[in-house]
């Protein structure tokens, strides 16, 4: 799980709430897709350039439809909700366009039963510049892959597309601890192990400020409080290392240490059951992050220790350390020119070599960092500027099996990869839901080096992008429902198990810890 949240996320939660309502009317945005003319007869008529058809998955803007293309629905399916794909005509020339009443639009394809418009209009006439719109309700019952055949038929031509879709793809999100109306769930990472099981940590509330761990390994989620120390748990992260044992880093509060005279408070705790019981180990001295905020990052090496990076507020450098050694050992990474700033990320390859990933604060550049060829070397990979830094970074990065990086991050409004797998750096600006300032990043590489992405996008609706398919897709895993900002999704981790699927483990509106798997 590679995961990046500061202490002033806690800020953008006023944010979500201020400007959910102004933003809650916006329409949905809509990509143009195809002209779809697959088929056509008789002459003259329409060209293809007046002719295009919008695609919508359950109000949200799909993969490109093509001829014999795979779409997934981005719906979570309950029971008995339907899946409801929605299409328009968009008539893009200057005359209108009649559709033919002899030959309605029609849906066929495979058990055609399960296909039904729910609204349309033969013979409607579609004014220049303007959409006709019509609906297909698929029964999510009927699961599996499922071939859609659309007939749009005009005055003079008839046009026709088709694809396929699948219908078990999205799970129903399960709660691992509920409880209101005491916030429960900030502050949370997850980790699997290598039998793909989940294993959680997450910060109790913002009154105990307990530290908890989940696992469902049994077969369902079993819960312990690990440390009830006050003001602790925030900043955490998990890892398992590859006997079973976990391990997690998160920020104690109460610690203290003098340094040149001077009382220094806050820092870095190690908790693990590699020995049967919790044991709990102050490690190092990180400074006053309460306000200002910290990234605490975790790792199981290849030889199976524990190495850590962190923002040393007291020093105001990113610190590495391992317990390789049998004791723990600490290195402070620095950028001779640049002045890093706290967010970060930090992965560590297969070689034990380290990466990071961060932002100069006095050019507003974003880097990549990497001692995997022995010296550090440093790379410069896109700019966000004042104007972005304002709003988050949230800088993400893992490692493939080979080596090469993947990160991620916000640029403004944008979700933003970049990764040097190809041999040279290349940046993607990943189309959402709404387009709306993410927020949480969180990124998992799997073993075929394809790249999961969980997101919280800025009207609260948690979101997953990946690019298995050989094109990055978004897909819809929990909805914010409550109109006033409420409901806001928060804190999402997300990581990929040995059979690459994801676990996805994300607070709840503040009310509960909650858990998604594919």
């Amino acid at each position: 799980m590679k995961t990046t949240q500061t202490q002033n996320i806690k800020d953008y939660k006023n944010i979500f709430s201020l400007m959910h309502g102004a933003l809650a009317c916006l329409l949905c945005i809509m990509v143009a897709v195809s002209s779809c003319d697959l088929a056509s007869g008789g002459s003259g008529g329409i060209d293809d350039e007046q002719f295009q058809v919008l695609f919508y998955n359950n109000g949200v803007p799909g993969e490109e439809i093509a001829q014999d293309s795979t779409v997934r629905s981005n719906k979570v399916i309950g029971e008995s909700a339907p899946i409801i794909f929605r299409f328009s005509i968009l008539n893009t020339g200057g005359t209108t366009l009649h559709l033919n009443e002899n030959q309605p639009l029609s849906i066929g394809g495979r058990d055609p039963e399960h296909y039904r418009i729910l609204s349309h209009d033969p013979g409607f006439q579609v004014a220049p510049e303007t959409h006709w719109y019509f609906l297909l309700e698929f029964d999510p019952q009927n699961f599996g892959n499922h071939l859609v055949r659309v007939e749009i038929a005009t005055e003079t031509v008839q046009h026709a597309f088709s694809f396929y879709f699948t219908t078990d793809v999205l799970k129903i999100p399960e709660a691992i601890e509920e409880r209101f109306p005491l916030p429960l769930g900030d502050w949370n990472s997850i980790a699997t192990d290598d039998q793909n099981n989940a294993h959680v940590v997450y910060h109790s509330d913002e009154f105990q400020k307990h530290l908890k761990y989940a696992t469902n390994k049994s077969g369902q989620w079993e819960i312990e409080i690990i440390d009830t120390t006050a003001v602790i748990g925030e900043f955490n992260d998990i890892a398992v290392d590859h006997d079973g044992y976990v391990h997690i880093v998160y920020y104690n509060y109460n610690y203290r240490e003098v340094v040149d005279h001077f009382i220094k408070f806050g820092g870095l705790r190690y908790a693990t059951n590699k020995n049967g019981l919790w044991t709990i180990t102050d490690v190092h001295l990180m400074g006053d992050c309460t306000t200002f905020g910290a990234d605490i990052h975790i790792e199981i090496g290849a030889d199976n220790a524990v190495y850590v990076a962190f923002w040393n507020q007291v020093i105001g450098r990113i610190q590495m350390g391992t317990n390789a050694s049998g004791s723990w050992q600490f290195r402070t990474f620095d950028d001779p020119g640049a002045s890093v700033l706290r967010q970060f990320g930090y992965a560590l390859d297969a070689h034990n070599k380290s990466h990071l990933f961060y932002m100069d604060g006095n050019t507003y550049d974003v880097k990549y960092a990497t001692d995997k060829n022995g010296a550090w070397q440093y790379s410069l990979i896109d700019n966000v500027g004042s104007d972005g830094l304002s709003w988050g970074f949230f800088p993400v990065v893992d490692t493939d099996a080979s080596c090469h990086a993947h990160l991620a991050y916000r640029n403004w409004l944008k979700l933003k990869y970049a990764s040097d797998a190809s041999g040279v750096w290349e940046i993607n600006s990943i189309t959402t839901i709404s387009e709306r300032a993410p927020f949480y990043i969180s990124l998992a590489i799997d073993s075929l080096g394809c790249v999961h992405i969980s997101h919280v996008e800025f009207l609260g609706d948690l979101l997953y992008s990946t690019n298995t398919n050989g094109q990055w897709a978004t897909h819809l895993v929990a909805e914010n429902v409550n109109d006033e900002g409420s409901g806001d999704k928060q804190f999402a981790s997300i990581t990929v198990d040995s059979l690459n699927d994801i676990h996805i483990a994300y607070n709840n509106s503040d009310e509960g810890i909650y858990y998604f798997s594919d």
